[in-house]
């Protein structure tokens, strides 16, 4: 059995970043020594010029950025060096360096936003980068090359070494000697964690009705099955087919197409499979992602009993909950008025650009669409408070960012070229906005949203949070249990 981490690793990457160099020429290479005049008193220490997350200035904005150090032993001022790029000569801020520390500047063409903002942007084609004292005495000459985003031009180590093209950033932080973070520091020899009992099964069926077994591409049953100890009256519960889709709160007692249970008593431990008419999922086969819910109430307040929502749903497949307990799974074979321990599970299927569940062994690879890095595999996921703790997993082949899907598809927003500066500047507003109410917050939040990321080569499965997420152990914990 796979083991599962409840400590929750927090994510040491940005957006997926894995902490490995990549170079065309050089692997993790370097450029040539030669070509790096020796160590003044100030520094380029490390460029980003296709900035899609890996840092946000004081307003929430990904812009490019140039980082400085200060390789003298005294203190530097700023304001006596220029930026020298294709546009010009750029004044630096009236700043102090003390020796050793490390100075970002926006490199966003937004001097208006601060004196870290310089006035020009860096190519993220590749561009010569000169740092010159007032006087014209060069300090400092770089030729930065095309950048993939999120990737990082550093020197390793800082101040002093070669520059490599570098897939994790460390803006404001030391480089170290080789691309990507250094290692953890070891627990305190004192730290204990509580002892947690698991579930021997998880989820739980639900009481005392669950259902079991639906077969609705064509068409045919769903079966519903009593898991308390005495007989139940089923004239007190209503079943309910309804369509669903991201976003939207569950559906109410009444919403849909109802699914007569039977005017009986249900025995302790009995199953009961209910016909359904044809004209009952005519409303789901006009959406080309079959994407719905069944729902069981109590009669008596619309209260729900038990859900099993569902999307992709492949032709001549079964939707079967493991018994006693377990997550749904889409069967090849059905097991009508039987238990499921026959379920021969669906190897894979057609998955769309989002899924409300996993719901085939392959699900997770489809989804995943190379994204993690080398040697993972990673899938983000949103979980939605506001609408009943929807769960919706995102293809890495359709969605770079959790605020693209929810804004294209639950907020119905225009899609937005970033190529555009003007469409990129209101993309980033937003994503600005949006980061502030569901990231830099932990109360009022309507998303969790984080990455389920497997490791290769070992049996770790862990959940992820971006480094910058204020969310809470409790929010974690209730995202790992949705």
């Amino acid at each position: 059995m796979r083991r599962h981490l409840l400590g929750f690793w927090l994510s040491l990457r940005a957006r997926g970043l894995a902490a490995f160099c990549f170079s065309a020429a050089l692997g993790c290479g370097s450029v040539d020594p030669a070509q790096a005049p020796q160590p003044k008193d100030l520094r380029i220490n490390e460029v980003v010029s296709n900035n899609e997350g890996v840092y946000v200035d004081e307003r929430g904005e990904a812009d490019d950025y140039v980082e400085l150090i200060n390789v003298s032993d005294h203190t530097l001022r700023l304001s006596e060096y220029v930026l020298i790029d294709h546009s010009g000569a750029n004044s630096l801020p009236s700043l102090e360096l003390a020796p050793g520390e490390l100075q970002v500047l926006w490199a966003d063409e937004a001097p208006e936003q601060g004196r870290l903002h310089l006035g020009f942007r860096i190519s993220a084609a590749g561009e010569e980068l000169v740092l010159q004292k007032n006087t014209g005495e060069e300090l400092d000459r770089v030729l930065v090359p095309p950048l993939a985003d999120h990737h990082a031009y550093v020197r390793m180590p800082d101040g002093t070494g070669a520059f490599s093209d570098c897939s994790w950033a460390s803006p404001n932080r030391e480089n170290g000697s080789s691309c990507g973070p250094e290692p953890p520091p070891p627990p305190p020899p004192d730290l204990e964690f509580p002892p947690y009992t698991w579930a021997p099964h998880y989820p739980g069926a639900s009481q005392p009705l669950v259902i079991t077994e639906a077969a609705l591409r064509p068409a045919d049953f769903v079966e519903v099955k009593n898991t308390s100890s005495e007989a139940v009256d089923l004239s007190l519960y209503t079943l309910w087919l309804a369509p669903h889709a991201s976003g939207v709160s569950w559906p109410l007692a009444g919403s849909g197409v109802e699914l007569p249970l039977p005017k009986q008593k249900l025995a302790a431990g009995a199953r009961v499979a209910l016909s359904v008419r044809e004209s009952a999922t005519i409303e789901l086969e006009r959406d080309p992602e079959f994407y719905g819910v069944l729902t069981l109430y109590r009669a008596s307040d619309g209260a729900p009993v038990d859900r099993a929502d569902f999307s992709s749903w492949p032709k001549r497949a079964v939707l079967a909950r493991p018994e006693p307990g377990g997550p749904l799974g889409f069967c090849a074979n059905a097991t009508r008025g039987e238990p499921n321990d026959d379920c021969a599970s669906l190897a894979s299927r057609d998955v769309g650009d989002h899924e409300s569940g996993l719901l085939t062994p392959e699900d997770f690879h489809a989804l995943a669409a190379g994204r993690g890095g080398v040697g993972a595999e990673s899938v983000e996921f949103v979980v939605d408070l506001q609408s009943g703790d929807q769960v919706t997993f995102l293809n890495a082949g359709d969605w770079d960012l959790h605020y693209t899907f929810i804004r294209e598809e639950i907020e119905h927003q225009p899609h937005l070229d970033r190529c555009d500066p003007a469409q990129r500047q209101e993309y980033n507003k937003g994503w600005v906005a949006f980061s502030q109410e569901n990231y830099f917050v932990v109360e009022g939040r309507r998303y969790l949203l984080g990455t389920l990321v497997k490791y290769a080569g070992t049996e770790l499965e862990t959940m992820e949070f971006a480094p910058g997420d204020t969310i809470s152990a409790e929010q974690m914990q209730h995202a790992f249990f949705t």
